[in-house]
Parts: C-alpha cells; sequence; structure tokens
C-alpha cells in the first residue's frame, strides 16, 4: 500500500530521480525553493518534493528510511535536534537549522572541503570549489561537524 501511495505521489508531481545511487554521491547540498527543492551538484536540479522526502529516498537504495536513521541516532547518541543522517559512508547529510524550516540547507558532508569565516559570515567550499555563504553562526556548524563525526564513528565501530 505504502509503495503504491509512493508510486501516485512521484507520478503526480512528475517527479523524476536520477536512476542510480552514484548521482547522489555528486550532491553538495539541497535548498529548499517555492517549488520544491533544488539538489546541487556539479549542476542543479530542481525536484517538487520536500528536502526530507528526497533524502528518504536516497536512503531507500540502502534499505533504510530517515525516520530509522534519525530515531536510532536520537537514541543511542543523544543528538536531540539537527540530527545528521548516515546513509552510508559516502552520505552524511547534516541540516543547517530546523529540518522542517524553509531555510533548512541540507550539507553532504562528504562533500565538504572546508569551512571558514570572512568577517561575521561563516562560509562553506565544497570539493568542486562551490562555495555557499550560510545563514548560522561559525559555533553552530562546528557542533554540527562534530555530531556528524560522533555519528560516523558510532556507525563505522
Amino acid at each position: 500500500m505504502i509503495k503504491k501511495l509512493k508510486r501516485e505521489f512521484i507520478k503526480k508531481n512528475n517527479i523524476k530521480l536520477p536512476s542510480g545511487s552514484f548521482y547522489f554521491y555528486q550532491i553538495n547540498y539541497i535548498c529548499n525553493t517555492p517549488d520544491g527543492i533544488l539538489v546541487v551538484s556539479d549542476e542543479k536540479k530542481q525536484f517538487n518534493c520536500s528536502g526530507i522526502w528526497f533524502i528518504n529516498q536516497m536512503a531507500s537504495f540502502y534499505y533504510r528510511s530517515f525516520e530509522s536513521i534519525s530515531r536510532a541516532i536520537r537514541i543511542n547518541l543523544g543528538i536531540k535536534t539537527n540530527v545528521p543522517i548516515y546513509i552510508n559512508k559516502g552520505l552524511i547529510f547534516f541540516p543547517i537549522k530546523c529540518i522542517r524550516s524553509y531555510d533548512n540547507i541540507w550539507i553532504n558532508f562528504n562533500n565538504v572541503l572546508c569551512y571558514y569565516l570572512e568577517g561575521k559570515d561563516v562560509y562553506i567550499k565544497f570539493k568542486n570549489l562551490e562555495t555557499i555563504k550560510l545563514d548560522i553562526s561559525i559555533k553552530k556548524l562546528r557542533k554540527q561537524i562534530e555530531n556528524v563525526n560522533q555519528v560516523a564513528s558510532w556507525v563505522e565501530n
């Protein structure tokens, strides 16, 4: 029943997910737009869905779900808010704001080259040398990166 509803949702909203999981590894970040989400890698693609739904679809390639990953991390590591989502070693997404916030951006940690502070502005540079300005403090970004590292070491051990 759930698979049928998912297929109907995809068809109704004219969502065309990329075939194969290789595309997912190239994603730098996912941000909201008035028409859905913008998935940014070397190219930008617009999808008519939410960031959580898109990440859930990526997780389903690996027989996981957004909710199960989030719940496991909350229970085992005690991270209560802005939980990083560990799909596999190459796909670790973390939110910069509340996950349901319109201003939230999901960053793929594995494609981050560095982050830096310029004045009071926080920037992330990705491996493809694209740079984005984030609307968070450097302290909050460092906390999120610490959470990602904690989750990665827990999962990989």
